[in-house]
């Protein structure tokens, strides 16, 4: 694998890949030490100019999400859904989250991440108090 492009933008990571996905290149390891440094807490790993992966790059993907998810980051990977590399992702089930594009990636949700939960338990909480001073204004008003 070889790094195209790199690109840190606040919270997030982004790796362009040019090559074979066959887990050669830079080491899971390395790749969370970058992480770490600029502070980011998403990588988007942009797979879209690989044409295959073979089973070394799966388990080095596999490898990355590890070491990856042990330190509190996430993993989304990017690749043409009629591409080689998304069929072999798909077909083998291994719990990856994959997006067709890297805007969409990028805007995705943050679903079954702890900060999710807070965040939108945070904006229920204040829809309902605006709510509730509404109705108190409106109660006032017409009293």
């Amino acid at each position: 694998m070889q790094v195209v492009e790199e690109h840190a933008l606040g919270r997030v990571l982004i790796l362009h890949w040019n090559g074979v996905l066959d887990g050669t290149g830079l080491s899971p390891e390395q790749v969370r030490v970058d992480l770490v440094q600029c502070g980011a807490r998403l990588l988007l790993l942009d797979t879209t100019r690989a044409p295959y992966a073979d089973s070394e790059g799966v388990r080095w993907l596999l490898r990355l999400q590890n070491h990856l998810e042990a330190c509190g980051k996430r993993l989304r990977i990017v690749a043409r859904p009629q591409g080689k590399v998304w069929r072999v992702l798909s077909l083998l089930q291994l719990g990856l989250e994959m997006f067709e594009s890297v805007g969409r990636a990028w805007k995705a949700p943050w679903h079954g991440h702890p900060w999710a939960d807070f965040h939108g338990t945070q904006r229920q909480k204040a829809g309902r108090k605006r709510s509730r001073l509404r109705r108190r204004r409106e109660r006032g008003s017409s009293v």
